[in-house]
């Protein structure tokens, strides 16, 4: 549209509403269509397959560093801390969570951590529920830190968790429910999952050292039990020492 001045251009578009913009989605009858019209839908359908290559091309790299940090993320898992570290297909969840991640400038690796309450499988039967109602994710931390450390910059909000944790101890605070000695943390060996072996964490102990010499996919999953359930948990799983494993291993 033509005006013949800006006050004419603003008279316009209070009267018809018109915000200034061309909208390529209204529709228009072929009757209606010329050769003006013909050349605005060919610079818009030009226009958009350009920003699909920008976006293709930007996707490409996203996807280079992410293969970039898992790689990394390896690599450094294995020559630091001995760690055996299985990465998951893409399309799997726990893969698409992990954000774990190597600093290349503190040579330190951020691990996403897993926390998974435990409660017995004929109690979640009961409630039509299932492990992952009880599961929880920390932000990448560094593995330098304390488990006590890093449990303690956790605000755990989800509605079941606390729930469970005050039926069973009495506290909605993981931190103090741990300085209670109420419940016992285990972490799987995954380098056979048919075993279903957990090792004992020690909280006050760094995560890397909890881990270390261990197989783990994607990253580390600490079960946490409550003393009542342990029972339970002992019929599921075999407790292995891990003094002894490692022992073992460097005999």
């Amino acid at each position: 549209m033509k005006t013949c001045s800006l006050q004419c251009c603003k008279q316009h578009k209070i009267e018809k509403s018109c915000d200034g913009k061309y909208h390529y989605e209204k529709f228009i009858r072929a009757s209606e269509m010329d050769e003006k019209l013909l050349r605005k839908d060919l610079t818009y359908l030009h226009d958009m397959l350009q920003e699909s290559e920008k976006t293709k091309k930007k996707l490409s790299t996203l996807k280079t560093q992410e293969q970039l940090r898992f790689k990394l993320l390896k690599i450094y898992s294995q020559k630091l801390h001995d760690i055996k570290l299985k990465i998951a297909p893409q399309i799997m969840s726990k893969h698409r969570e992990n954000l774990s991640f190597y600093h290349t400038k503190t040579k330190k690796i951020f691990w996403t951590i897993g926390l998974v309450f435990y409660v017995p499988s004929d109690v979640l039967k009961n409630k039509g529920m299932n492990a992952d109602n009880y599961r929880w994710l920390t932000d990448p931390r560094e593995e330098s830190q304390t488990l006590m450390e890093i449990i303690d910059q956790e605000n755990i909000n989800d509605s079941n968790i606390l729930i469970l944790m005050k039926d069973k101890a009495n506290s909605n605070k993981l931190l103090e429910i741990i300085k209670e000695s109420t419940v016992n943390g285990f972490i799987k060996d995954e380098s056979n999952p048919r075993e279903k072996r957990m090792f004992r964490v020690d909280w006050w102990e760094p995560l890397s050292e909890n881990i270390k010499q261990m197989t783990l996919i994607e990253y580390p999953v600490i079960h946490i039990v409550f003393k009542q359930d342990m029972p339970e948990f002992e019929k599921e799983f075999t407790i292995v020492t891990r003094e002894k494993e490692l022992k073992k291993q460097d005999a």
